[in-house]
């Protein structure tokens, strides 16, 4: 597993945050899995930003999934993201801020821009070449089935025996 593990100890509080990302080189298009981790104070609730916004570099795939640990003696809580990138190079994940609720108070840790590598989809030697222009609009041709069908009527006319004839 390649991963950023950061585990902060945030502005001197008993609140810790660890944040993950798998794997950390994608290609355009390729899912990867951002998770972020939170230990607070027995008692406290954790609120987990929603994710990136969308229409930007990396955006979400699925909404966030929550997981509680097992563990009674702290609140333990871990955000696993779905995310998918679209522009190549270096990005940065960024997801916000979250909030830990205790003691009748709110407090925000801003989530650490998490560094991911997108790498294009296309072969290497094609870097260096300049695309064709864009091909222009086909126009429709004018409608020519009323002109095929009125055709097909006259010959269908024009083939028939006439009745007086079959009888003979």
């Amino acid at each position: 597993m390649i991963a950023l593990a950061l585990l902060v100890a945030l502005q001197g509080a008993p609140v810790q945050m660890g944040v993950s990302v798998q794997p950390d080189t994608v290609t355009v298009g390729q899912h990867f899995i951002v998770r972020v981790r939170v230990r607070a104070p027995k008692g406290a609730e954790i609120g987990f930003p929603v994710g990136p916004d969308s229409g930007v570099a990396v955006e979400a795939v699925d909404p966030r999934q929550e997981l509680n640990s097992p563990d009674t003696t702290v609140v333990e809580r871990t955000a696993t993201y779905r995310l998918v990138a679209w522009t190549t190079g270096a990005q940065k994940v960024v997801l916000g801020s979250l909030v830990v609720s205790a003691n009748g108070a709110d407090r925000r840790y801003e989530v650490p821009a998490i560094p991911i590598v997108v790498k294009s989809v296309r072969p290497t030697d094609s870097t260096g070449r300049i695309p064709r222009p864009a091909r222009d609009v086909m126009l429709a041709p004018p409608l020519v089935w009323p002109w095929i069908a009125g055709g097909l009527l006259v010959c269908r006319r024009s083939s028939r025996v006439p009745d007086s004839a079959a009888w003979n």
